[in-house]
């Protein structure tokens, strides 16, 4: 059995979840096929909020025009949305150990 090579994209998601995990924090990842095109990478819900999380392997990698209008979607809703990518992963890490004190305009997704 041949396994693949993760993508760059793939292993920040992996530490995304290692972490989300390892604090306690109910998430999911969509299952792809399923549902709406464009939703976030990973949904969350952690000390009374809905977060979705879109996963980029860096800053230079930016969210398709569906993945902005389903964000704002969210937004609309509610929630909250973050871009997380190996230039803010430090950010993210201090965000999963104490969600309430970090500054989380570092991880804002970009408005439409």
């Amino acid at each position: 059995m041949t396994r693949t090579k993760p993508t760059p994209e793939g292993k920040i998601k992996t530490q995304v979840k290692r972490l989300l995990d390892k604090h306690g924090h109910f998430n999911f990842s969509p299952v792809m096929g399923t549902g709406k095109a464009g939703i976030p990478d990973i949904v969350v819900c952690t000390c009374s909020r809905f977060i979705g999380i879109e996963v980029k392997a860096t800053a230079k990698n930016k969210p398709t025009k569906l993945q902005v209008r389903r964000a704002q979607e969210i937004r609309t809703g509610g929630g909250t949305v973050f871009l997380v990518h190996a230039d803010n992963l430090a950010v993210f890490e201090e965000f999963a150990a104490d969600p309430v004190l970090v500054d989380m305009t570092l991880l804002q997704f970009p408005e439409a």
